[in-house]
Parts: structure tokens; sequence; C-alpha cells
């Protein structure tokens, strides 16, 4: 089965891999907030593709990123190619119609070591709190329990997904 006209199946896994994902809106920022570490992250979704441009800063270390994610069985299970640029590629890419997200991104690790990425986006005047948990499995990620306060599980809304958040708030800031 090919994943998109323009990958060619023999191809679709030389330099990608699956991703599961589960993401849950929260009612606000948890607790422990101020101890954890974070990143600034500036995503360009660039317009009429399915292709993200990111830069992320931690503080010390800068990364520039090209993605590409496709959406496999569900919207929890993407195919996800990603390659590394430096700024001067980056600033190019930059250059090119994109509907624009910032955010910060905290790491909060739970009791099974797993990694949850709890971002904080502002969408004009009001404040959005998102936790994403990455799994290697697709038996992982339906047996994850969050163990967070949650509203609801979005990870079937495409209206939660990056690209539709940023299009969301690149008409508001116009």
């Amino acid at each position: 089965m090919s994943i998109a006209p323009e990958i060619p199946e023999s191809k679709a896994w030389k330099y990608a891999q699956t991703e599961w994902e589960r993401s849950f809106l929260l009612p606000g920022p948890p607790a422990e907030l101020g101890k954890l570490p974070f990143k600034e992250i500036e995503d360009h979704y660039l317009i009429n593709t399915q292709i993200r441009l990111r830069r992320t800063f931690d503080g010390k270390n800068r990364q520039w990123k090209l993605s590409k994610k496709l959406k496999l069985q569900s919207q929890s299970q993407q195919w996800v190619s990603t390659i590394y640029l430096s700024q001067r590629e980056y600033d190019l890419f930059a250059q090119l119609p994109a509907f624009f997200l910032k955010k910060r991104r905290y790491y909060l690790k739970d009791i099974d070591s797993q990694h949850i990425g709890i971002d904080h986006i502002v969408l004009a005047e009001k404040e959005l709190w998102l936790a994403e948990v990455e799994f290697s499995s697709e038996e992982k990620l339906r047996a994850y329990k969050l163990p967070l306060a949650f509203l609801r599980e979005v990870s079937e809304e495409t209206g939660y997904n990056g690209f539709e958040l940023a299009r969301i708030f690149s008409s508001l800031s116009s």
C-alpha cells in the first residue's frame, strides 16, 4: 500500500518511521510546571503541503528541522520523515508561504519513564494547554493512562493538530 502518491512504495520506510501519539486537552498547567525543562518551538506549516519547518531553542542549543507527517491508520498513527537543517537552509525555507505557530513545550517523565510533552500555546486572547505522548507501538499507545488531569483526549480531533492550530492562529493574527 502506498503511503502517498509521491512516495515510492519500495522507499516508504527507508528514511521514515512510524509515530504513535496521543494528545490530551489540559485544563491548565500542571502544578510542577516551573520545575520542568522546556524548549521554545516555532513551527511553519508550509501552505498546500504536509511539510513542517521547525526551529527549537532550549536555552543553549538551536535546531532546525524539516518534517513531513502523513496520517496512516488513524490520527494517532503517522508516517514521519525528518531532516536536520543548517540555519541558512532554515532561513531559505522560512521564506515560503506558511501558517506559523509558536509554543513552549515542557518535558515531564511519568512514573513509567514515559516522556510527556506539555505544549503551552497562546492563541489571540486564549491559552491552550496540550499534553502529547509518543509511543513505540500501538499496544503501548492503547494501554497508556495519562497521569495528569485532562479535559478530554483530542488525538482523533483534527482541530488540535499543529497544522490546524497554526492555520487558526494565522487567521486570528492577520
